[in-house]
């Protein structure tokens, strides 16, 4: 999505922060049931993939943020011992 809806208003930060949101959130990720390329954004926080139909809870407008990572990167150094 373009933020030249915008035009001249809210200052160029604030457009660039909406730009960086929208191309996050209009991404497609990696379902983690089938791996394929087909996970979506549905609603705030919910990520359907289209391949399978699985449906997920996760961040706003990413499907695993910053802080589920490092927690999952956690357990599986656990599970590796």
């Amino acid at each position: 999505m373009s933020t030249r809806r915008f035009g001249a208003r809210y200052g160029a930060t604030v457009r660039k922060r909406v730009e960086a949101i929208e191309k996050k959130k209009k991404a497609r990720y990696q379902c983690p049931h089938c791996k394929k390329e087909g996970l979506e954004w549905v609603a705030f926080g919910i990520w359907e993939c289209k391949n399978c139909g699985f449906k997920m809870g996760g961040a706003a407008f990413e499907p695993i943020s910053d802080t589920n990572a490092k927690f999952l990167s956690i357990l599986e150094q656990y599970k590796k011992r």
